[in-house]
């Protein structure tokens, strides 16, 4: 199943114990493709940093990257649509 992740659930459901935190484990387990340009990968961290701290941004951003370049769980628009 391919998704797209709105920045607000990202926020969300990174914690755990968050109540929609078995959408995040789902992602980790590769239950779902993400669907993502690099626009709202930008807005993903920005919001993070501002939400949490830059720590966490970067530790999710590091989630989110390895499994695109080590799993292909990730589909980048931008690559296809605009390069």
């Amino acid at each position: 199943m391919k998704i797209v992740l709105d920045t607000n659930c990202l926020v969300n459901i990174i914690m755990p114990g968050s109540y929609n935190n078995d959408i995040w484990l789902a992602f980790r387990a590769a239950k779902y493709v993400l669907c993502v340009t690099n626009e709202i990968l930008f807005e993903y961290h920005e919001i993070l940093a501002k939400r949490y701290n830059t720590l966490i941004a970067n530790t999710v951003m590091k989630d989110i990257s390895l499994d695109f370049f080590d799993f292909g769980r990730i589909i980048c628009l931008d690559y296809f649509f605009f390069a």
